[in-house]
């Protein structure tokens, strides 16, 4: 839970919710609005992942040229469709809460499904990067 507070911290203004009773409607409204700065966020770190694996595959000792591949733009642009089939899933969780307690939602809900949205749309790029890191650097002490 520290880790969704402080995501949410950083993402400021964009978790920012109306205190007063929403409707269904508003809590999709207060979603979409944050569709494009959520997709910037994860396209800028899936970007830098790109980057950092292809710097790596540069790096010596060199990747044999049958052990590169592209595979990573295929898996890149999986990610975008999960990381916008979560972001919807977002929504539709507040919303279902809402139908299945017959209350108004807690302000404080729509703010933490994002911020966990978030985390789980950045980690396959994050553990991606680590996982070619730890690949070169086995690659370094080996001398393979």
């Amino acid at each position: 839970m520290a880790v969704v507070l402080v995501v949410r911290s950083l993402l400021g203004p964009l978790a920012r919710v109306p205190q007063q009773p929403r409707h269904w409607y508003d809590v999709i409204v207060w979603w979409e609005l944050r569709r494009i700065p959520y997709n910037l966020i994860v396209g800028i770190v899936g970007t830098a992942g790109i980057l950092l694996i292809a710097r790596l595959a540069t790096l010596p000792p060199p990747l044999p040229p049958e052990q590169r591949d592209f595979d990573i733009f295929i898996a890149t642009g999986m990610g975008a469709l999960v990381a916008n089939f979560l972001y919807t899933v977002g929504w539709v969780c507040e919303i279902a809460v809402r139908s299945l307690t017959r209350q108004q939602i807690p302000w404080w809900l729509g703010p933490a499904l994002l911020s966990g949205v978030l985390l789980l749309s950045l980690t396959p790029p994050v553990l991606t990067v680590a996982g070619h890191t730890l690949w070169w650097l086995s690659r370094v002490v080996t001398g393979a």
